[in-house]
């Protein structure tokens, strides 16, 4: 893949992540959604978005992608996640952050070589 196809790819993951997408889970209160994918740029693995934004105290849904070839973890210390994606699969994690904080969301099965991102809730 040439730079410019990963630039591009970068770029419309990174927007399309962004903003949220808003589902119905009942109807008295809207799900966020966010959709993170585990994508190869030259040799290192990242997340994008590598960052979300979530209000305190309400539910949000991660949908998350792994497009790499190898099993990828997605971890939440504070929150108790703790996954392991498989190559191709899509996983989806429900969480409902109660207080405002920055948390890191990262790789537990390959540490620096996959780098991480943050969720900041207020």
């Amino acid at each position: 893949m040439d730079r410019k196809t990963v630039y591009a790819f970068m770029i419309a993951v990174l927007i399309a992540g962004c903003a949220p997408l808003v589902s119905k889970e009942s109807k008295s209160e809207p799900v966020q959604e966010y959709y993170i994918v585990s994508t190869g740029i030259a040799a290192l693995n990242v997340w994008l978005p590598s960052s979300i934004v979530l209000d305190a105290g309400k539910q949000a849904r991660l949908i998350i992608e792994n497009q790499a070839n190898t099993s990828h973890g997605f971890s939440i210390d504070e929150l108790g996640v703790r996954e392991v994606i498989q190559p191709k699969e899509m996983k989806t994690i429900t969480i409902k952050p109660e207080k405002a904080a920055i948390y890191r969301f990262y790789c537990h099965l390959h540490g620096m070589k996959h780098l991480g991102g943050s969720i900041m809730v207020q």
